[in-house]
């Protein structure tokens, strides 16, 4: 079993192309959800340890530059 989440989505999707039962595709959904999940809380624990010794203006300031550096999440 992959432990990469990415990689395991990617997966997931490969294999859904050729699951035709509502059964099986049921079960690559809730596979897929848990993988999405524990991507977005790696992120999110990441975000934490990174800034958790920042202050307030240093945060602010790091947000802007993402904002910058990614302006489709405007």
């Amino acid at each position: 079993m992959e432990t990469n989440p990415t990689a395991l989505l990617l997966e997931l999707a490969a294999q859904a192309q050729s699951v035709c039962d509502p059964d099986g595709l049921h079960d690559l959904l809730s596979r897929g959800h848990r993988a999405w999940r524990k991507s977005v809380a790696d992120v999110q624990a990441g975000v934490d340890r990174e800034t958790a010794s920042m202050s307030d203006d240093q945060f602010a300031k790091r947000c802007i530059a993402a904002g910058d550096q990614y302006p489709w999440h405007r």
